[in-house]
């Protein structure tokens, strides 16, 4: 089973359930001798939060 097989798998599977299919995901591929098993979770882009009082460290760093 390929990688883009796998994830065909798992976005029929999320809709048939009612979920919305996820943009991204992480899957692992177990291969027996007539069937695969997938591990699929989805994967989160990593979200960069400044807090407002580094905001003027910040800005003083960058201008000088």
């Amino acid at each position: 089973m390929t990688t883009e097989q796998a994830e065909q798998a798992v976005r029929h599977a999320l809709s048939v359930c009612g979920y919305a299919p996820w943009e991204s995901m992480s899957i692992e591929i177990f291969e027996g001798d007539e069937v695969s098993l997938l591990i699929a979770s989805p994967r989160r882009e990593p979200e960069v939060c400044i807090a407002d009082y580094a905001l003027p460290f910040i800005n003083e760093y960058f201008t000088e």
